[in-house]
């Protein structure tokens, strides 16, 4: 589904669009950069297929394929490259395999050595993100740091993790933001292990934080989440999107001002939202 203004009103609509037969697109990867969305892994059983979507003509391509088959991994964009983690089927090349990177200009995957396989597992990671220059990932009850300039790999307490690798988060102008029940930001420049909560968000309807599902639009925070439809005997669900402006006012404040927020679709109670995903037009 895509983001679509309404033609006669001042709101928006999630508008369908045509995708391959991708499988349970929860246990694939998927990341954007620039116009284009990357679905990598397979769903299902291990794969090392790249199907990228370009937002502006909604067409999609096959891209190289992965130096690894992989199901259900990992992936994060920093400085213009894709870092795929995890999801491999065994450790026997772990050191090796575990990480590899994709470099757009050059159309070209490079493998990434690192200790990642020892310390957050080979197969199932919890979570990642890219932001403040380093590749963050959790998994096996450890998480690691990569910065990609110095080739260098540490060690993250888990003070930073507090509990958002369990929902859905964005990063936002090398901020980390999650929901859980409010909406919370992370900066370790402000402070390690501390989370802060976002001031100032009024006129949205509570909802469970299992359900919230948030992307970086613009700089902006565009917020998706379900509602069951109690007229039609619970049988179908709406689905409402937010956007919310953000001002950082100082170091230990973040403001957020809801812009708007409305009902985008309404589906089947069986479907769900996977992933909230931003691309630039």
């Amino acid at each position: 589904m895509k983001l679509k203004k309404k033609k006669k009103s001042s709101g928006y609509v999630l508008a369908k669009i045509q995708t391959p037969h991708l499988g349970p697109v929860h246990w694939s990867g998927f990341v954007t950069l620039g116009s284009e969305i990357y679905n990598f892994g397979g769903p299902e059983e291990p794969s090392s297929s790249v199907l990228i979507m370009d937002s502006r003509s909604n067409t999609w391509r096959e891209g190289p394929s992965m130096l690894v088959k992989r199901k259900h991994p990992h992936g994060v964009v920093l400085d213009g490259k894709i870092y795929v983690a995890g999801g491999c089927k065994d450790c026997s090349r772990g050191s090796l395999e575990w990480m590899e990177v994709f470099d757009p200009k050059k159309q070209t995957w490079e493998f990434v050595s690192g200790p990642g396989a020892e310390i957050c597992g080979c197969d199932y990671l919890s979570k990642s993100a890219g932001f403040e220059g380093k590749v963050y990932i959790f998994g096996g009850g450890n998480g690691l740091a990569y910065n990609p300039r110095e080739g260098r790999w540490e060690r993250v307490g888990w003070e930073m993790d507090s509990s958002w690798h369990w929902y859905s988060y964005a990063v936002i102008d090398n901020v980390l933001y999650k929901y859980e029940g409010g909406f919370k930001w992370y900066d370790t420049k402000v402070g390690v292990g501390v989370w802060r909560g976002l001031k100032g968000v009024k006129g949205l309807p509570k909802f469970p934080r299992y359900i919230a599902r948030l992307a970086d639009y613009g700089g902006k925070m565009a917020v998706l989440w379900e509602r069951v439809l109690v007229s039609t005997g619970r049988k179908d669900k709406m689905i409402l999107c937010a956007v919310i402006a953000l001002e950082r006012r100082n170091d230990e404040e973040i403001w957020g001002k809801v812009e708007w927020y409305d009902t985008v679709l309404t589906v089947p109670k069986s479907c769900r939202v996977d992933y909230a995903l931003a691309t630039t037009v």
